[in-house]
């Protein structure tokens, strides 16, 4: 009974790992997670064919093995387990075409280390887990029902020349369900990122079978090289859709593109290097596969453009010649076959990231229909007089599985679109000025347009601070012409040099032109004229109006080393008969006799002394 019972369950261990197959394809990722940890995060994504495959038998978890490119021993074994279990989707949903294709994606997922001691080695190290078995239903690969699959992924070592060397491998982009149709052209991106920057090349290469089989679906992990798929007469890596079918895998953008012949299921591998530095430093593999079906025949929709307020429309090598007061806008017109047949719009020109058109999509009411929309050209496309703009304009349909497309390729020319800068001045004659502490400066700036463009008037200092300084600029922007006024009030606190203040206009126009003029202002103490000093020496106080006073208006000025403290009149044994601490003072000599006296006048590096005579 006990022997019974273990042929029942060899039998459904081997039932359970027949019935897992149809696999359509996968790739590994392995992502550093960051900061001084060696942890990463290593995926795999597992494509299996949802309306054949047997969901139930899929995977819970799987053994990844490591090897060293070097010797090839193995360094490591992970766990993955099962993270996610859903349908691709499609570019266009409505595109499911009867349930014929279905493809699901199973992805598995784990933080591994990697540690220094064992992943030095400068040949790097590879990953890789085996699975039996592809669709039965692959046209370009022999026996494919018994033909296993080999996800591999290299990746560089972490240390490098004593140094921590953090990579992540390049990263696939999600892939749509699409199918394609025979006899007519289709394209798909395999193209990957890398979060280090690093150089990718795309190649399309042969798919791996491995070790796998019916008979041991998950082998014993073993080190490569792994053998290839034997490929189906009139096929190989290079041609995996036929021999007479063109088909290319863009080395840069890793876009592929086809036009099969014959309806049917065609696997292919692409192979993402990475290259740093000029140096190869691993590869990422995505293996997959396309079903070409006999699709319903979708003709493209029609495009039609002319200029708006024109009845004529647009022709091939034509040449639109606008005027600056002419409306700049182009009327879109686009037809389809079909009713209800949603359509999309979209246009392009190389000196602008977007144009917009009103409306970018509709529907057709009825057959041949028209969607009719605008493209209204902003200015700043036309930054070179006299200069032709192509401007690209297109209408795509959502036909299956991908849409069809029509395009017009516009010229347009704007006549004396050139931009005239704008211009700046000051009131100053020859922008240069000689300040002293203490004095207040006064600038008139003005700024203009001569296409009267939208200008800014500023204001900077170079290598300080304006406010900082003591300086005040109003900024001004709109259309000008513009006036504002610079002010500085220098003190102290500030030291003797050179200030040389930027002022700016910058219109508002497509290429943004501008106009600079610089002022330089020599900052400088106040000169402390005291030779021009002469002093009174007599007054006379007797209420006829002149000289009534003792004053002093010619008194030296004041800067920033050298200013007035205060004033002293005494009498010949030094009693004080006067003091003021103002500048502007004034004795009238009140109850002091006729005599003579002496003053004393306070600086705060200087003292003057002298006599004086009261007279009345």
């Amino acid at each position: 009974m006990k022997n019974n019972y273990l042929l029942i369950l060899l039998f459904g261990l081997c039932w359970n790992q027949a019935i897992a197959s149809h696999i359509v394809g996968g790739e590994f990722s392995l992502q550093f997670k960051g900061g001084r940890s060696s942890t990463y995060i290593l995926s795999l994504n597992l494509y299996v064919d949802a309306i054949h495959g047997n969901h139930h038998a899929i995977d819970a978890q799987i053994k990844v093995s490591l090897f060293s490119q070097l010797t090839h021993a193995r360094t490591d074994t992970f766990t993955l387990y099962k993270v996610k279990d859903s349908l691709l989707t499609y570019n266009e949903p409505t595109c499911r075409e009867d349930g014929r294709v279905s493809t699901r994606l199973i992805r598995y997922s784990r933080e591994i280390p990697l540690s220094a001691s064992i992943y030095n080695q400068a040949s790097g190290y590879y990953l890789v887990w085996e699975r039996c078995c592809r669709n039965e239903e692959i046209d370009n690969i022999v026996r494919s029902g018994d033909a296993g699959i080999v996800f591999y992924l290299e990746f560089p070592a972490i240390i490098q020349e004593e140094q921590r060397f953090n990579n992540s491998a390049p990263q696939f982009g999600s892939l749509p369900a699409d199918f394609a149709c025979v006899n007519q052209p289709f394209q798909t991106s395999f193209a990957a990122t890398d979060a280090d920057g690093d150089q990718l090349v795309y190649h399309l290469v042969e798919p791996l079978k491995g070790r796998s089989a019916q008979g041991e679906a998950i082998p014993v992990p073993t080190p490569g090289p792994y053998p290839a798929v034997s490929w189906a007469a009139g096929y190989s890596a290079s041609y995996p859709f036929g021999s007479r079918v063109i088909t290319g895998l863009d080395p840069r953008t890793g876009l592929l593109t086809f036009k099969a012949n014959r309806i049917g299921l065609y696997a292919f591998a692409v192979r993402c290097e990475e290259y740093r530095n000029g140096v190869k430093i691993g590869e990422s593999r995505r293996e997959f596969q396309i079903k070409v079906l006999d699709c319903q025949p979708n003709q493209p929709p029609a495009l039609f453009v002319r200029q708006s307020g024109q009845r004529l429309f647009y022709e091939e090598r034509q040449i639109l010649t606008l005027q600056p007061t002419d409306e700049l806008c182009l009327d879109i017109l686009a037809t389809d076959e079909k009713a209800h047949s949603p359509l999309q719009l979209k246009a392009q020109a190389k000196a602008a990231s977007s144009l917009t058109l009103v409306p970018a999509s509709g529907s057709l009411a009825a057959p041949n229909d028209t969607l009719r929309s605008q493209l209204c050209l902003p200015a700043c496309l036309f930054t070179t007089p006299d200069q032709p703009v192509e401007i690209v304009i297109m209408v795509t349909d959502q036909g299956c599985p991908q849409g069809k497309s029509d395009s017009v390729r516009v010229w347009v020319i704007l006549e004396g679109a050139a931009n005239r800068p704008p211009a700046i001045a000051t009131d100053l004659a020859e922008n240069q000025l000689l300040v002293y502490r203490g004095q207040s400066v006064q600038i008139q700036v003005t700024g203009w347009d001569a296409d009267k463009d939208p200008i800014l008037l500023s204001a900077k200092g170079q290598g300080f601070d304006l406010s900082a300084s003591n300086m005040q600029f109003e900024q001004q922007s709109g259309v000008g012409p513009f006036q504002s006024s610079f002010l500085w009030q220098p003190d102290c606190s500030l030291p003797e040099g050179t200030y040389t203040i930027d002022f700016l206009v910058e219109d508002q126009a497509c290429d943004q032109m501008k106009d600079t003029l610089s002022v330089r202002m020599l900052l400088e103490d106040h000169p402390f004229e005291q030779n021009q000093f002469e002093p009174p020496n007599v007054f006379t106080p007797n209420g006829d109006g002149v000289n009534d006073f003792f004053e002093i208006p010619t008194l030296p000025l004041d800067n920033c080393q050298n200013h007035f403290q205060r004033v002293q009149v005494v009498d010949r044994w030094g009693k004080e008969l006067f003091s003021a601490q103002n500048r502007d003072f004034r004795w009238a000599g009140n109850k002091v006799p006729t005599g003579v006296y002496y003053y004393i006048i306070h600086y705060s590096q200087t003292t003057y002394k002298s006599i004086l005579s009261l007279l009345r």
